[in-house]
């Protein structure tokens, strides 16, 4: 049975936008297609959640952060670490790769240089 490729009559070959399209440039540059961005995400609702009052003095996610510092206080590590990492950010991660071979610091050079002008030229 042949299949037959199903595609928008706006679109090439290669699924890219034809010369003189106008679907593809309904925004002038510097403007938005999502001016008033994504609504009803999960992080809103959970924003809206944590800001609503706990009490008289304080909203829910104050009380979850004294929460979380009383717990770091009383020595719980995990919590120790959610707070070390929400104040200082986490720390970074080293990765080191060999191949089994030794450089000099010129032949490092030439071959950071020669990255950085193939990204630069294409």
């Amino acid at each position: 049975m042949e299949q037959t490729e199903s595609r928008p009559p706006d679109r090439g070959p290669d699924g890219r936008f034809l010369p003189g399209n106008q679907i593809g440039n309904r925004w002038k540059p510097g403007q938005t297609g999502n001016a008033n961005g994504r609504r009803g995400s999960i992080r809103d609702l959970l924003n809206s959640l944590l800001d609503s009052p706990f009490n008289e003095d304080y909203t829910r996610r104050e009380v979850l952060a004294l929460s979380l510092f009383e717990q770091a206080m009383l020595g719980n590590i995990a919590a120790i670490r959610e707070l070390l990492d929400r104040a200082e950010g986490k720390p970074l991660t080293r990765l080191e790769v060999t191949d089994g071979q030794e450089y000099t610091e010129a032949e490092i050079e030439a071959a950071a240089k020669a990255i950085v002008g193939k990204e630069n030229n294409g």
